[in-house]
């Protein structure tokens, strides 16, 4: 009987289907997460993204997500670093009580494949994620989670740049804690201000000679971000903050301007800037 309950709620009747369909514009002032000049440099690139989700009501409040994603991304001068993306993910979502001020709590799993021009940095991303969130007025939704993220690469011996140590800059593992802030306005355009504190492994190249090589893990040459560039693994915090301007257009399609100032900060000092601005266009269908 329980099979059959269960089976009955994941039947089509109990299902729906939601995709969307994003392009954006986005311009990061330092692409390889340099500390200094000169080898900081910004870049523009665009972003296409195709997500489908299949959602499932097990019981009132609750529901189960399987879905899909595939990504490209083309920058403007950089080269080796184009990228697709092919990936799944599962989801459930439980509602603790009635109404539109009872909290939601999500939990969700994803694995992704991510390949670029140049093949060093060729990945497959896993992230677990917990997050909750809770409408505090008709206007204001708060959202906060956390996330463990692991990405595994294949290191090439033949990009070795010291002998000391291995070439695996890309195999990495991190934890993240998010919050946003959202208030809707008249409109019905929404506000979103965002903090982020992300803590575990990163890389960063530079050409040769910068006080990395004392604190990093592991080193290779970096054809992706220019031929004269070593990217080195680090363990570091970084602190975002975000806002995001999120416009309706229609009754299924949206505009998002957003910017996001980033500060990590490895051992010894070292630390890095990075300020990113994305202008994003969303259908649903």
């Amino acid at each position: 009987m329980l099979g059959l309950g269960v089976t009955g709620m994941l039947s089509p009747a109990h299902a729906e289907t939601d995709s969307v369909l994003s392009l954006s514009v986005n311009s990061h002032s330092n692409i390889p997460n340099a500390l200094a000049e000169p080898n900081v440099f910004g870049d523009n690139f665009a972003d296409v993204n195709y997500r489908i989700n299949r959602y499932f009501v097990t019981s009132p409040g609750n529901r189960l997500s399987i879905g899909a994603e595939l990504g490209a991304r083309q920058y403007l001068r950089t080269q080796g670093l184009e990228s697709i993306l092919a990936g799944l993910n599962l989801a459930y979502s439980h509602r603790a009580g009635l109404g539109p001020y009872a909290p939601r709590f999500n939990v969700g799993l994803s694995l992704n494949r991510v390949e670029f021009s140049e093949s060093l940095r060729d990945s497959w991303v896993r992230l677990l994620s917990l997050s909750v969130s809770k409408r505090l007025t008709p206007e204001w939704l708060l959202n906060m989670g956390v996330n463990s993220r692991q990405r595994h690469a294949q290191p090439d011996d033949n990009l070795i740049f010291n002998p000391r140590f291995g070439s695996d800059v890309f195999t990495q593992h991190s934890q993240e804690f998010t919050a946003r802030l959202e208030y809707t306005l008249l409109n019905a355009s929404a506000v979103t201000i965002g903090y982020r504190y992300r803590q575990g492994e990163i890389d960063a190249s530079s050409r040769p000679g910068t006080p990395l090589l004392n604190i990093t893990k592991a080193i290779a040459r970096d054809a992706g971000i220019g031929k004269d560039y070593v990217t080195y693994l680090l363990n570091a915090d970084t602190q975002g903050l975000s806002l995001d301007w999120n416009i309706p257009l229609a009754r299924d399609t949206g505009l998002t301007l957003g910017f996001e100032r980033l500060l990590s900060r490895a051992n010894q000092g070292n630390k890095y800037f990075n300020n990113n601005l994305r202008a994003e266009f969303n259908v649903r269908f």
